[in-house]
């Protein structure tokens, strides 16, 4: 037996100090590729793989764009450019060492500003091919949002070159906020464009769902709006009037294309093609806003159905062990689920409310883990300065401060589409509520563990058994459910009005709280 184990630790060791095992994970994720780069960027896990001659771009294990892939790149550019009479000013957001920027030079355009939020990215680039070197490009390693709060420039032609919305940091790059500040910055004849993935030959139920959502939102900023179906369904939006003879205007403008012009392309072969996916939609869908990402959710549904799995089901059992928590639970124990359950979902919001306002998370997450963990311990401390001798009431203070701070938590959030990002006053006030419902949770924390009686083993398993059973509930539901369904201001509501209820059940229950 002892063999085996020594065997065993031999082997990790050897492992973890002579081999690179994240590099060994990732050959198992990416499979019949060839990582060529592989990097931790405060933006996130960049990844570089090559498929025979084309290298294909992840971040965060998400596939950006591809090299080498002529038609997504000519559609993504030329179905909009084509529509204005002389495109002189472009806007790309990510996508451009893809072969983009190769096609927007095609037109004898004045500036081409390149956005990517991740300098590593341009970078690795540079190592594994040839960036188009033009005079008229300026690339910026700036957040697309935030550089169109900022910027005083207008542009003739917007393009989109972003993933679908499947996560909280891509849908805001779909919501009814971001088409608004676009449509400020384009010309009276400007054109904006994104892609979203092909429904041409079968558009599921999901598929529906979530480009109605796309299109509705778009078409509830701009005057025109239209689809034209290819490789993936190219979204157009203007305030004038868009034109769906691609093939002729690109012969009318003598752009030399190898698939987006008259040879491969019918204009009235995609004007049919286009009339099957605007007629499937559904015109009474709802729009998607940054506080209300319903197109997250749709997407993950979306892709979720490759997979013929009914995620439904996953989510009873999930509901059953919380009633069986609420009903075989003291109202102390009762009340620690309901503090665990907030702080983990509190914490999650400002999570996905910083980056939704700056576009990136990834290395400030361990900033405000820690302050979390430090209020958690912070806490204890303050109690026993403020409140030495524990009371039952004093535990139902806690609950309703905590319920009171969800309530007023939304009120921040509206301050921060007042503020300006770029002062860095939010990160200071999100790092400020961190450490806030941090500290209340420990002092929750604290007063259970004295009001409740019992051996120090069953007391201290209890309550931390229900904080953290809360916790991962809270962070579990809110995350993948109750945000993309309800929107984040009604979400702080729910918590709020939950740790209220829970307040109040223990007062009802006062004299039966111990166990």
């Amino acid at each position: 037996m002892i063999l085996p184990l020594a065997g065993l630790y031999l082997f990790i060791f050897l492992s973890v100090f002579t081999g690179d095992l994240d590099l060994f994970a990732k050959k198992h994720l990416f499979r019949n590729q060839e990582i060529v780069f592989l990097k931790e960027t405060p933006y996130g896990n960049l990844t570089i793989t090559r498929t025979g001659d084309q290298l294909n771009y992840y971040e965060n294990y998400i596939l950006l764009f591809n090299t080498l892939n002529t038609v997504a790149s000519e559609e993504a550019v030329h179905y909009a450019m084509v529509q204005h009479p002389d495109p002189k000013s472009v806007l790309l957001v990510s996508g451009g060492v893809s072969g983009i920027l190769d096609e927007i030079l095609k037109y004898p355009v004045d500036t081409i500003d390149y956005l990517e939020i991740n300098p590593s990215l341009i970078k690795a680039a540079r190592q594994f091919q040839s960036l188009p070197e033009s005079d008229k490009i300026i690339i910026y390693n700036r957040d697309a949002r935030l550089f169109v709060k900022d910027t005083y420039r207008t542009y003739d032609i917007v393009l989109l070159n972003v993933p679908p919305p499947g996560s909280a940091q891509v849908n805001r790059f779909y919501t009814w906020e971001f088409f608004q500040e676009l449509q400020q910055l384009l010309t009276p004849s400007g054109i904006i464009c994104l892609g979203m993935p092909s429904t041409i030959n079968y558009m599921s139920e999901e598929a529906v769902e979530v480009n109605s959502i796309i299109y509705n939102t778009l078409q509830s900023v701009f005057a025109h709006v239209d689809i034209i179906p290819g490789e993936k369904n190219i979204y157009l939006a203007s305030n004038k009037e868009l034109s769906l003879a691609v093939a002729k205007l690109v012969e009318q403008k003598g752009i030399q294309n190898e698939y987006v012009n008259q040879y491969y392309i019918d204009d009235r072969l995609m004007l049919d093609r286009r009339n099957i996916v605007l007629n499937s939609l559904d015109r009474d869908a709802d729009l998607n806003f940054d506080f209300i990402p319903r197109a997250y959710l749709k997407q993950i549904s979306y892709w979720l159905s490759f997979f013929d799995l009914n995620y439904w089901v996953l989510w009873i059992p999930l509901f059953c062990l919380i009633l069986f928590l609420i009903f075989r639970r003291d109202p102390v124990n009762i009340g620690m689920f309901t503090g665990g359950f907030a702080a983990s979902s509190i914490e999650i919001l400002l999570l996905i409310v910083f980056q939704i306002v700056y576009g990136y998370l990834y290395h400030v997450t361990g900033i405000i883990i820690t302050l979390f963990m430090a209020g958690l311990a912070t806490g204890p401390l303050i109690r026993k300065k403020i409140l030495p001798k524990v009371r039952l009431r004093h535990f139902i203070l806690v609950q309703s401060a905590i319920g009171t701070f969800a309530i007023i938590l939304p009120l921040f959030f509206l301050l921060f589409r007042i503020l300006n990002p770029a002062t860095g006053f939010i990160h200071l006030i999100i790092f400020f509520l961190t450490l806030a419902i941090s500290i209340l949770t420990g002092v929750e924390f604290s007063l259970a563990s004295i009001l409740k009686r019992g051996s120090i083993l069953q007391v201290s398993s209890g309550i931390y058994s229900s904080d953290l059973i809360g916790s991962a509930i809270g962070a579990l539901l809110v995350s993948a459910l109750l945000i993309p369904y309800l929107g984040i201001v009604n979400v702080a509501f729910i918590i709020g009005g939950l740790n209220w209820l829970a307040a109040l059940y223990t007062w009802i229950k006062r004299r039966k709280f111990v166990s």
